[in-house]
């Protein structure tokens, strides 16, 4: 089953930036299953592995949106970003949400409150 995962600002705040990982734990470095391109107004580059993804211009994005595909051995993952949203300001692997590939709700939206700098991670 593949799961749509969708990165926001909150209150409409843009980003120039991210990379995003599927990741078995969030501090784990080994990437599973795979991230592939799934928004026309974003260009993507998976130059990371199967398991990342990233944007490949840094033009100002309301969003992006993604689909991650599980392998065979996956069971839940987290979807790990590291956001910028101008030059001085980003987060490092600070928006995360936990996506199962057996849900049946399988999407994620991932945002950021940029007014505070606190992110935020919500699965739908």
């Amino acid at each position: 089953m593949t799961s749509t995962v969708t990165l926001a600002g909150t209150g409409g705040a843009n980003f120039r930036g991210f990379l995003c990982q599927a990741r078995a734990a969030i501090d784990s470095d080994t990437t599973v299953g795979t991230l592939a391109d799934d928004d026309a107004t974003v260009t993507f580059a998976n130059n990371c592995g199967a398991g990342s993804i990233t944007h490949s211009e840094n033009r100002d994005k309301g969003s992006a949106k993604f689909r991650w595909t599980p392998s065979s051995e996956t069971s839940n993952v987290h979807i790990v970003c590291t956001v910028v949203q101008t030059n001085p300001i980003y987060w490092v692997k600070a928006v995360h949400a936990q996506v199962s590939p057996c849900s049946s709700a399988a999407r994620a939206t991932l945002a950021f409150m940029a007014s505070v700098g606190v992110l935020l991670a919500y699965v739908i």
